[in-house]
C-alpha cells in the first residue's frame, strides 16, 4: 500500500458565491452551523488558518456524548484551498 492510498479527498461544487464558501469555512461562527450531522453539534471550533495552526472542533451529541477533534493546518491558498488532519495536533503531536 502506498501513501497515495491514504488520501481522503472530498470535493463537492457547490451554487453558491466563492467567498461566502470560504467564510462557511474559516469563520467559527459559520463552521458550527455545519460542521457534522444533527443531532450532533459543534459546540467549540478553535481555527487559525495558517501552515501549522490548529483546527480544533468540538461535536456533541443529543446524549451527552462528546468528541474532540484536535488536528493540524497543513495548506491555506486562500479562497482556493484547505488542507488540515486529525491525524496530528498543532506542533505536529500524534
Amino acid at each position: 500500500m502506498s501513501a497515495d492510498d491514504l488520501i481522503l479527498q472530498i470535493e463537492r461544487r457547490l451554487d453558491a458565491p466563492l467567498q461566502s464558501v470560504w467564510r462557511c469555512w474559516t469563520e467559527p461562527e459559520l463552521l458550527q452551523q455545519w460542521f457534522c450531522p444533527k443531532p450532533w453539534r459543534v459546540t467549540q471550533a478553535r481555527l487559525e488558518w495558517q501552515t501549522g495552526g490548529q483546527f480544533f472542533t468540538r461535536m456533541e451529541g443529543p446524549n451527552g456524548e462528546a468528541h474532540d477533534l484536535d488536528g493540524v493546518v497543513l495548506l491555506v491558498e486562500p479562497q482556493s484551498r484547505i488542507l488540515f488532519t486529525d491525524a496530528y495536533r498543532k506542533g505536529w503531536i500524534s
